[in-house]
């Protein structure tokens, strides 16, 4: 791994490179081990974004072309309150969608009837969030995604599945299993932080794969953007981010979302009648709204 650079000039790469591949940062205070911090590039789009806060698809898997099944408990904590809900996926991305001669996304095939959890998933539009050219928010519906409300449902450590029968080939079963029950220490949702001290990120959770995404919140939109991504060892329970990367965020934004994803994943399924691969992902995700001053 490359040695610790300087964050302030990274942060600024990250920030105005558009589609080219960023650099790895090497953070490792004294007392815990190292972890890599890569800055997020947004892909050059005319999409308008639907982010890991409430997708659990890490920034860089945004505008890969695939089918997916997923399965995400994701928690909102702004300080005031917390909501909790659970949400049961599945798409497959059919033809590319393109706006402007951007690309905005793709449309989503229909493969027939799929079951989640023993009941059908409900089939709607596929809507896509994009850009005008006046830089007007719209939605765009391209061809059909599924959905199940799984929040009753939805238990740490347990396997769930899908099961589908596309173009009446033969049923077949994707399975994944719940990680453990995240729970967020630190920083909790209303917290003020400060650009020149330390902030410790603590937790309670194993059992998956553990990805802490950092993105600019605007409040009065409700728009989030994704700026940077931690993958530290989900066992670990804490790590430190130094006074010197908080102070290298944009000075422009006050408020930030700090969304931590502990998640397991299945790759590489094949299903019949899709050539493209499709990957079957749980996730637990805890969002905190904070404050950097």
């Amino acid at each position: 791994m490359k040695l610790a650079r300087d964050i302030l000039s990274i942060l600024g790469i990250a920030l105005l490179a558009g589609c080219q591949q960023p650099s790895d940062v090497e953070v490792a205070p004294p007392d815990q081990a190292s972890v890599d911090i890569v800055p997020v590039v947004v892909p050059d789009t005319g999409s308008s974004g639907a982010w890991s806060d409430s997708t659990a698809i890490l920034p860089q898997e945004q505008s890969l072309r695939g089918g997916s099944f997923l399965l995400n408990r994701v928690t909102h904590d702004t300080g005031t309150g917390s909501v909790t809900f659970a949400l049961a996926h599945a798409f497959f991305a059919d033809s590319a969608v393109q706006l402007w001669g951007k690309n905005c996304g793709f449309s989503g095939r229909d493969l027939g009837a799929i079951a989640f959890d023993g009941g059908l998933m409900l089939r709607y539009p596929h809507v896509l969030r994009v850009r005008t050219s006046l830089g007007i928010d719209t939605a765009l519906a391209q061809g059909v995604a599924y959905i199940s409300n799984a929040t009753q449902t939805y238990a740490p450590n347990r396997e769930f599945s899908w099961v589908l029968n596309p173009a009446g080939n033969r049923f077949m079963t994707v399975s994944v299993r719940t990680p453990d029950d995240l729970v967020v220490r630190a920083p909790l949702g209303g917290t003020r932080v400060s650009r020149a001290q330390d902030l410790e990120l603590r937790w309670t959770g194993a059992n998956g794969r553990m990805d802490i995404v950092i993105s600019t919140y605007e409040p009065m939109r409700r728009k989030s953007r994704p700026i940077l991504t931690l993958n530290p060892p989900a066992g670990a329970g804490r790590v430190v981010l130094p006074a010197r990367l908080l102070s290298g965020l944009p000075a422009t934004a006050r408020f930030y979302i700090f969304t931590f994803i502990l998640s397991n994943r299945t790759e590489s399924i094949s299903v019949p009648q899709y050539s493209s691969p499709v990957f079957a992902r749980a996730a637990d995700v805890y969002n905190s709204y904070v404050e950097i001053r």
